[in-house]
């Protein structure tokens, strides 16, 4: 998460951070009403150094995200806290693709994608559970079956995923590439491959996510996928 503030406050933080280094390891001056040796300059910087660097802590920065006020700051010019767990719904062109293989080797009936509407009725439906884990230096975002589903997914795994910072033009974003596994594996199929998403966090939408991914499914054999990916919070706070 540290990318959305810039390489500007990370210059402006390490030269305020050395400064108090140094002033803490020469003597200030006393501050007036301080007992003893908190009275000094050095100390109180130290201090508020401590309390500064107490907000890279998870459970420090996620209660300050929740103060009104400063936390509706904080998500505005900082990020969204997206912390914790989800109902994952995606919709994929998956059936589409092998109606065209099955009417290319003439096993199904004639098929011609030109004729679809484009809208969701074509496309499959695939229910997960989800997570994410957010830190300052960190976000992974981790998919499973939900039990009992009937569906191909292992599990996803996140290899890389960066935030984006709203730009009053667009919403909070994440940027993320996925290494996917499948449980079964069909003969135009592959069992693992690699995908992307860019997930929108909409402010009117607290906690929920959605945007388009794709992936690298088979793509040799042209039946590469792509669809679009819905995260619903399983609990109003996440």
């Amino acid at each position: 998460m540290y990318q959305v503030l810039g390489l500007k406050f990370w210059i402006y933080v390490g030269a305020v951070v050395l400064a108090s280094v140094y002033i803490f390891f020469t003597k200030g001056l006393p501050l007036v009403g301080l007992p003893g040796n908190l009275g000094t300059w050095e100390n109180a910087m130290f201090i508020v150094d401590v309390l500064a660097g107490s907000l890279l802590l998870k459970f420090v920065w996620r209660k300050v995200w929740r103060i009104p006020l400063i936390g509706k700051y904080c998500v505005e010019k900082v990020f969204p806290d997206l912390n914790g767990e989800y109902e994952v719904t995606i919709k994929t062109n998956y059936p589409i693709k092998e109606k065209i293989l099955n009417a290319a080797t003439h096993i199904g009936e004639v098929f011609d994608p030109n004729l679809l509407t484009g809208g969701e009725e074509d496309l499959g439906e695939i229910n997960l559970k989800g997570t994410i884990d957010q830190g300052w230096f960190s976000i992974s975002i981790e998919l499973s079956p939900v039990e009992k589903s009937d569906n191909t997914i292992k599990d996803s795994q996140t290899l890389v995923c960066t935030p984006i910072k709203g730009d009053g033009m667009r919403p909070p974003r994440l940027a993320y590439v996925f290494e996917q596994r499948n449980q079964r594996v069909k003969s135009m199929d592959e069992s693992n491959f690699l995908g992307a998403a860019v997930l929108e966090a909409p402010s009117n939408r607290k906690g929920h996510l959605d945007g388009d991914y794709w992936t690298m499914r088979a793509w040799r054999k042209g039946m590469n996928t792509a669809g679009r990916i819905e995260f619903a919070p399983l609990n109003s706070m996440n």
